[in-house]
């Protein structure tokens, strides 16, 4: 009745829908993927707002109406019913099972038709494309970044020290290489286009857009 009215959640002081991510970092690279795939259309603040839950809080997290049980867990539905979360698949090689607390969130948020996005890397820097690495380090590099390969390390390949200094400041890192990302070369990135593309769309419905 609400949708029909078009009372949306901003209408008290709220966003319209809200994305869950792991921490600041993923942050700066969501919002700069759907500023470069929705063209400038979609902006934080206005259209959706990204809020954190913490890797290690997720098990403390569910996603779902009520259901009569005292729960113990955190209910991100009670925040905003129009919500999308992304999580860190976490694996080190391809057959690498989801641990059942991501394999439960995805579930819930599946049953009620909310967007989950898992990585198909082992994390969201997992996504950086080969030639992104190689216009931010001004060189070449003999191979592209793996998808379940650790990026502290990857870097050390690149320049001894560079995984240290990312596991400083993975904000800063992630300011700065953003700043590098060419449409073209994410496209072909994984699954980032097909998953950006859907959160987008996701977007629009959440702004009657």
């Amino acid at each position: 009745m609400l949708d029909d009215l078009d009372v949306r959640a901003s209408d008290i002081l709220q966003a319209n829908g809200v994305i869950w991510v792991e921490g600041l970092s993923d942050r700066v690279y969501l919002n700069k993927w759907i500023e470069i795939f929705s063209e400038g259309e979609i902006k934080e603040g206005f259209d959706y707002q990204i809020v954190f839950y913490g890797g290690r809080l997720l098990s403390h997290l569910e996603f779902q109406g009520p259901t009569g049980n005292n729960s113990s867990l955190i209910n991100l539905l009670l925040t905003n019913r129009n919500a999308a979360i992304i999580i860190d698949s976490d694996k080190r090689y391809i057959n690498q099972p989801i641990n059942d607390t991501k394999k439960r969130i995805k579930q819930e948020f599946n049953e009620v038709n909310s967007f989950c996005w898992i990585t198909k890397g082992k994390e969201i820097e997992n996504y950086l494309p080969k030639t992104t690495i190689e216009s931010f380090y001004e060189k070449e590099i003999d191979r592209q970044f793996g998808k379940y390969e650790l990026i502290d390390n990857f870097l050390d390949s690149i320049n001894e020290g560079e995984g240290k200094r990312f596991l400083r400041n993975k904000v800063k890192f992630a300011k700065d290489i953003s700043q590098y990302f060419i449409k073209e070369e994410l496209e072909s990135s994984l699954d980032l286009k097909k998953n950006v593309d859907i959160l987008i769309e996701n977007i629009r419905k959440w702004n009657s857009k």
